[in-house]
């Protein structure tokens, strides 16, 4: 198992032990104060309110460090850990264990076997906690085991080796219940955390397919799916607010060149430049419509759409600073390289407020600027549906 699941385990298992930690205490307390009761005026008084008070003094301390735990985060090698693990534990066990000094065969019988009832027991009622932690199993459960080892060796008679194999075979079973149930619960813990992990990168992955659908993988600009998407919702804000919409088409001139001529590592590399600077010439206080403001649809065709817009000579701010950005020189290693762009524009409610024909009059735009050499770009003219009605001369 890698770091990363060890370390979820862990906290798993941390978080089990707080979860039962508080119930155990509060079990542990009241037992405690039903031993005090039956014992008092049976037993040394002075002695009695020592182990009372002792008992109550790691009672308080394990209570404290397990809501502690639960508000924070506790490391496996802080203070708060070994109180929770090793110390809180120990102690607690030789509280149990040091009832045994109460023992006394003269006592009545129903003493003496409250005391053995409680040693015995507790190794068993001890389980939900901690064998969360073997260690802390081990720690709070050895002088409890020794006291019942005494108590079996104390017999005398002709009985006590019978007590003495019987005592040590129930530790055993105990000791293998305790591993039993930390394996278990290892186990259990383990698949959850196994599954939880599978599912979540399941979802990583399904998000990464999802985004892989509507994202161009070379350019990471937005695809022609997630644009038609993007449009459709813009353009009906547009109707609905009777605003202004552009697309703005661009179109690489001479791509098939750069293919032909340095290869499609360069044409590729055209293509991620090319969209680099799209965004960069885009500012924060440009109407481009959210979530694919920038797209590209085709081969070597981009699009920008603008929302808003509040009059026509803000659209073509926007394109004369896209011309001048994208048509800069660039290296393909050795190679300088100096692009050259066509764009297309279509505007609605003015020339139309289908999607699918802006794109077609901003194509036809486009195409009428690619077809003359004195122009970057034009916008398309519905009086004549050829004629570009704005026309950007070449430098």
């Amino acid at each position: 198992m890698s770091d990363t699941i060890n370390q979820q385990i862990d906290r798993e298992l941390l978080l089990h032990y707080l979860k039962n930690s508080l119930p155990t205490q509060l079990a542990a307390s009241i037992v405690a104060i039903f031993t005090f009761v039956a014992l008092y005026g049976q037993v040394d008084t002075g002695h009695l309110v020592t182990w009372i008070s002792l008992f109550s003094l790691v009672t308080a301390m394990r209570v404290w460090v397990s809501i502690i735990g639960k508000q924070r985060d506790i490391k496996r090698s802080s203070i708060s850990a070994k109180l929770l693990y090793i110390y809180g534990p120990l102690f607690s066990g030789l509280g149990w264990a040091s009832l045994f000094i109460f023992y006394d065969v003269q006592q009545p019988q129903t003493i003496q076997l409250f005391i053995l009832v409680i040693l015995v027991g507790m190794p068993i009622a001890s389980l939900p906690s901690t064998a969360v932690n073997m260690h802390s199993y081990y720690l709070f459960n050895t002088p409890i085991f020794a006291a019942d080892l005494i108590w079996a060796l104390t017999l005398g008679g002709s009985m006590w080796l019978y007590f003495v194999v019987v005592a040590i075979i129930y530790l055993l079973l105990i000791i293998s219940t305790a591993i039993n149930y930390h394996q278990n619960l290892l186990l259990s813990i383990t698949r959850t955390i196994e599954n939880k992990n599978l599912m979540d990168e399941l979802q990583e992955t399904n998000t990464k397919l999802e985004g892989l659908a509507y994202i161009d993988p070379l350019t990471e600009l937005a695809n022609r799916r997630q644009f038609s998407l993007q449009a459709e919702q813009a353009l009906n804000t547009s109707r609905e607010q009777q605003s202004t919409l552009a697309v703005i088409l661009i179109d690489i001139d001479k791509f098939k060149f750069v293919n032909d001529s340095y290869g499609h590592k360069a044409g590729d590399d055209l293509l991620v430049a090319i969209s680099s600077r799209i965004k960069s010439s885009l500012r924060s206080s440009d109407p481009v419509a959210r979530g694919s403001g920038a797209a590209r649809i085709g081969g070597d065709e981009f699009i920008v759409l603008l929302e808003h817009a509040q009059a026509e000579s803000n659209i073509l701010d926007i394109v004369e600073r896209l011309i001048s950005n994208l048509c800069a020189p660039l290296s393909f290693g050795d190679i300088q390289y100096s692009p050259s762009i066509s764009i297309g524009v279509a505007i609605s409610p003015d020339h139309s407020s289908d999607i699918d024909e802006l794109l077609h009059f901003a194509d036809t735009a486009m195409y009428k600027a690619k077809g003359d050499p004195d122009i970057r770009y034009s916008i398309f003219s519905p009086a004549t549906n050829s004629e570009p009605i704005q026309a950007e001369p070449v430098a």
